[in-house]
């Protein structure tokens, strides 16, 4: 028999892959769709609050250079879901990785969208 949370945990991390996903293809208008209208997303600068900002933030991209989500494991953390990921920037022009490192990345969920983004670097376990 299924639990209720199994569910709601399945549907958070569809979200958080799809969220990620166009973040990584730096796709303003997915990202727009599936930002909350009061998300905030904290950055080591600046917060940047409300769908509009949102999406000119996940607009940035590098020249030379494209920036990956990789999702690695999830987990629920109340109306949050913590993504532990590999961030990889990968060199447009060959598709080589050119670094990697790993981070956690807190996901407010609120009303089926994301309502807020914090990333931190996670130790080197090497």
């Amino acid at each position: 028999m299924l639990r209720k949370e199994q569910p709601v945990l399945g549907n958070h991390e569809e979200l958080a892959r799809r969220f990620l996903a166009a973040l990584s293809d730096c796709d303003k208008e997915a990202v727009g769709d599936l930002v909350h209208p009061e998300v905030e997303i904290r950055t080591e600068r600046t917060v940047h609050r409300g769908t509009e900002a949102a999406v000119a933030w996940a607009g940035k991209a590098f020249d030379h250079l494209i920036r990956r989500y990789v999702p690695v494991e999830m987990e629920e953390t109340g109306a949050s879901l913590l993504v532990h990921a590999e961030l990889q920037y990968v060199w447009r022009e060959s598709g080589e990785v050119g670094d990697t490192s790993r981070v956690a990345i807190e996901l407010g969920i609120r009303d089926g969208l994301i309502s807020s983004w914090h990333l931190e670097d996670e130790p080197d376990t090497h």
